[in-house]
């Protein structure tokens, strides 16, 4: 049986011979066999790596991984340039825009990475598309950890103020202050990772 390839713009099968696909008239040189190999054009049909050593047979996961590592990497390319541009300005905006911009950047690696696993190919439009709904999720999950430490930390001084009045005892107004800025801190770096490591897709 003649060896076959499926077109990657509409999906036709076409004879693994042929430079064109037949139906559409686009290039087939990344067109993905139909048992999950991509052959390029020119080569023997219905041949194998087992028959010719020398056919042009690549694995269509391996074409997929390299593809996402290197959109990932002028991505990273393009983030540290952005950093670099914040430090410029200042040192406190850089810092900020860093600890915004590195952790969505892992986040759609990671998200990409899964996708290659699987052999699936993430077109930059979808790869930026993740990146920003990272980064948006990275600036609410920070947004919810501040409101998370202030609103405690505001609740236990209030509460430390009231009773210090009703038993007249300062010292009851500091514990109250150092145990709710305590807590404070641990709910808000609790809620904000809670948020920042939920998982995006591509």
């Amino acid at each position: 049986m003649a060896r076959r390839i499926r077109c990657a713009t509409c999906g036709t099968e076409t004879p693994a011979r042929a430079a064109a696909c037949w139906f559409c008239g686009d290039s087939v040189v990344e067109a993905i066999a139909v048992d999950g190999t991509l052959t390029l054009p020119g080569s023997v049909a219905g041949s194998t790596a087992a028959d010719d050593p020398f056919a042009p047979v690549i694995n269509a996961r391996q074409i997929a991984r390299w593809k996402s590592r290197l959109s990932l990497g002028l991505l990273a390319v393009l983030a540290v340039a952005v950093c670099g541009g914040a430090f410029a300005i200042s040192a406190g905006l850089g810092f900020t825009v860093t600890l915004l911009v590195a952790p969505a950047l892992v986040q759609t690696s990671r998200a990409v990475n899964r996708e290659a696993a699987r052999g699936r190919t993430v077109s930059v439009l979808a790869k930026t598309g993740a990146f920003v709904r990272s980064l948006l999720m990275g600036i609410a999950a920070r947004a919810a950890g501040i409101a998370t430490f202030l609103s405690i930390t505001l609740v236990s001084l209030a509460a430390g103020q009231i009773l210090a009045k009703v038993f007249r005892n300062e010292a009851i107004c500091l514990v109250f202050g150092v145990v709710g800025v305590s807590l404070g801190v641990f709910a808000g770096f609790w809620v904000a990772l809670k948020i920042q490591r939920q998982r995006i897709s591509v």
